[in-house]
């Protein structure tokens, strides 16, 4: 049976900070069956050793090659071409997911197509960036300012978007995953006053 939730980690060169985002998704929770692709951008350090070392913690990991195009956004797209699940979630390898976060995301994903979870800039960025990004972190609901200052949007390494907004094209699932796509969305959710 295919698993519920598909986690993509788009990486390159990302061996310093891989390994704290793997075991953050290696101690979650959560109800919902999931699986972990890790989309490989060409790096050329240890990036695929520190993946592979997490296959006895995440037994539905993968590693998959997204050499073929240099950027986060394809990378991306070939871990959503090579996913399983009825829902994606997008997460970036320099980040770490908070306890709880596949449980609440696949809640989420219940009820709503397209989702994104609560960034805190602080625990993970320098302090001029944090402070940059908000020193009082997100809160709930979308960011706003650091991108735009005053548009809200949703980052696209904590979106998650059920399937059935995928475009099948040729017998595969393919989705223009990018920031400008998810702040679209994001945009004209809020446009029409829904719930993102």
């Amino acid at each position: 049976m295919p698993p519920r939730l598909s986690v993509i980690i788009p990486c390159y060169n990302s061996e310093a900070t891989l390994g704290a985002q793997l075991s953050a998704l290696a101690a979650q929770v959560c109800g919902y069956s999931w699986e972990v692709i890790v989309a490989d951008n060409g790096s050329r350090d240890g990036t695929i050793r520190v993946a592979n070392s997490f296959a006895d913690r995440i037994p539905a990991l993968r590693v998959v090659d997204a050499s073929a195009r240099r950027g986060a956004a394809y990378a991306r797209n070939a871990g959503a071409e090579a996913s399983h699940g009825t829902a994606l979630l997008f997460c970036d390898a320099d980040d770490e997911m908070a306890d709880g976060y596949l449980a609440a995301m696949g809640r989420a994903l219940e009820t709503h197509g397209f989702v994104a979870c609560r960034y805190d800039f602080r625990k993970l960025n320098r302090s001029w960036l944090a402070r940059a990004r908000g020193e009082e972190g997100q809160g709930s609901g979308p960011a706003g300012g650091y991108c735009h200052p005053t548009l809200p949007y949703a980052g696209a390494g904590g979106l998650g978007v059920s399937t059935r907004f995928l475009v099948p094209t040729g017998g595969a699932v393919v989705l223009a995953v990018s920031a400008i796509f998810f702040v679209t969305l994001a945009v004209r959710s809020i446009l029409r006053r829904r719930t993102i």
